[in-house]
């Protein structure tokens, strides 16, 4: 794939600077490349800031993520036919459709991806899915009817062992198991995009309001909630 101008101000992306918007960063298992969105598109770039290399450019992408096996991208989107879960190799080549219309993505051992899906016509019924690339069989985590009791389910992340998933429910931090057992609520003053420590016993996640936002931190089971800072 072609290797893009960068500075840190601007992208270049389709022969036009712009002001780039970063989401889903992701690193490679040996650390030394990083995954990222922006402007709608993927991209990669080495961890000492050489080599952007856009992956992707058609169609619109706001999600990715490295496998641990270093030998997959999964990345989400949402345009169109196009709409779905992909995966393409870590250059950006052979880019193929995993599932339709789902989103929400999160690698996790074994290469299995993590994704939420609308399942009823109404959008009123969803569910939480693990897939498994290699032959497309899935398992159904969890199912819920939109309103009964919450409405947004959001930012998957699967924990470093493979045996909970952390997300944002109407705008609080949960868990529960990859069972789809022992749901339970860990904030009650907000929180969203929940990120695991690497040894699986602390949640990062962040507060953000219209007048900045706070990064909080806690352990797994919810206790010792403390703010890290304020932006």
């Amino acid at each position: 794939m072609d290797t893009t101008d960068w500075n840190v101000d601007t992208l270049q992306i389709a022969g036009e600077y712009q002001t780039p918007f970063f989401s889903s960063p992701s690193w490679s298992p040996d650390g030394a490349w990083i995954v990222f969105a922006t402007n709608a598109q993927i991209f990669r770039i080495k961890a000492n800031g050489d080599s952007l290399t856009q992956l992707t450019n058609k169609d619109r992408h706001w999600s990715c993520d490295w496998s641990d096996s270093d030998s997959l991208i999964v990345f989400n989107t949402s345009l169109g036919e196009s709409s779905g879960v992909w995966l393409m190799d870590p250059d950006g080549e052979n880019a193929r459709l995993l599932v339709r219309y789902g989103s929400h993505i999160d690698f996790t051992i074994g290469d299995s991806v993590f994704f939420i899906e609308k399942v009823s016509d109404n959008r009123k019924l969803a569910h939480m899915v693990l897939i498994y690339p290699v032959d497309s069989t899935t398992r159904e985590v969890y199912r819920w009817e939109t309103g009964n009791p919450y409405s947004a389910y959001y930012y998957p992340e699967v924990s470093p062992n493979g045996e909970m998933v952390a997300l944002s429910i109407d705008g609080n931090i949960w868990t529960l198991s990859l069972e789809g057992e022992n749901m339970r609520p860990l904030t009650n003053h907000g929180g969203q995009y929940p990120s695991w420590s690497p040894d699986g016993k602390s949640i990062l996640y962040c507060k953000p309001d219209t007048n900045g936002g706070e990064l909080w931190i806690m352990n797994a089971d919810g206790s010792s909630q403390h703010h890290l800072n304020g932006w």
